[in-house]
This record gives structure tokens, sequence and C-alpha cells, in this order.
């Protein structure tokens, strides 16, 4: 999963820090803390790594799989019916189904 993200978000940070120290009560005119990333950037750092663990924990064979194992039978034949109804067949707004009666 972790590769996913990356292909379609790619490899950027999840906090963004816009070196909140010149612009931050914490910090605002002090010195003692010269290097390194405020506590508040440091959690967020902590934070990602965590859940960029948990992503790489994950492929979509195995989620595929789980969902296999929850879904009612005959669930992957309908789902392979509305793809292959939907494939070539120009995209219609979600608006233009509902007025339609599909089921989006």
């Amino acid at each position: 999963m972790l590769d996913v993200i990356a292909a379609i978000d790619g490899d950027k940070p999840l906090f963004d820090c816009r070196e909140i120290r010149g612009r931050c009560a914490i910090y605002e005119g002090r010195s003692w803390t010269p290097r390194g990333v405020c506590p508040i950037h440091a959690v967020m750092l902590e934070a990602e790594a965590g859940m960029r663990d948990v992503l790489a924990g994950h492929t979509l064979a195995g989620i595929a799989a789980a969902v296999a194992a929850k879904a009612a039978p005959g669930f992957g034949q309908e789902i392979a019916q509305w793809l292959a109804g939907r494939s070539g067949a120009p995209r219609r707004s979600r608006e233009a189904d509902r007025r339609n009666g599909a089921d989006g």
C-alpha cells in the first residue's frame, strides 16, 4: 500500500512544516533551540513513520483477500459484470446515474 500511495501522491511528507519556529509563540525571539525540530514537528514525524510502517505492512492482494472473505457470495461476479458494463462506455456523472436509477 505504501508503494501505491507513493505512486499516486509522490514521496512527500505528511506534515509540511513551514519553519514554524520563526512564527511560533513557542520559539518567537528565542535562541535556545537553534537546531532540530520543534516538539510538534517531532510528534508529526513519529506519526508519519508509524503510518508508513502500517501502509508498508499491507498489500493490495491482502486487502482484496479480506474483502473477498467478508463479501456476500456472488459479489465478485456482480462487480465483474458492473465493470464489464462500464468498460468502453462513456463515463457518466453520478448525477446522471441517479437520474437513470443506477446504483452508481
